[in-house]
């Protein structure tokens, strides 16, 4: 027998051959939802270099912050739908909170203050 190995195909030898792994509906259906995110953001990053620094280019920044926001509350909302007509009721209140995490950030807190430092009592035992 040759020295040559034969490597058994398991389901994660299958993308290091090139192939891909099979795909479930519901991954299809998040796959298209960053697929389509990804385009329009792409599109609207096409239009960004041809413009100058200005309230246009700005915009359109604005626009890819709105895209990028919307793409992941599309895919929390799939998410947790999807998880929900599996029956896996916590795995959809994590997606639905996180969504709602998105839609609603909590002010970020300020730089903490350093404590003020407690005045040394005076002489004579009065503070």
């Amino acid at each position: 027998m040759s020295g040559a190995r034969v490597e058994t195909l398991r389901p994660d030898s299958a993308t290091r051959l090139g192939q891909q792994p099979p795909v479930s509906p519901e991954q299809l259906e998040l796959l298209a939802i960053h697929a389509e995110g990804r385009r329009k953001v792409a599109e609207l990053v096409r239009q960004m270099t041809v413009l100058p620094e200005g309230p246009a280019l700005r915009d359109l920044q604005v626009q890819v912050q709105k895209v990028k926001l919307d793409t992941d509350l599309q895919f929390l909302a799939a998410l947790a739908r999807q998880a929900r007509a599996r029956g896996d009721i916590d795995r959809a209140l994590e997606a639905e909170r996180a969504a709602a995490s998105l839609r609603h950030p909590q002010p970020a807190a300020g730089p903490v203050s350093p404590a003020t430092p407690a005045k040394p009592p005076e002489k004579g035992g009065q503070p």
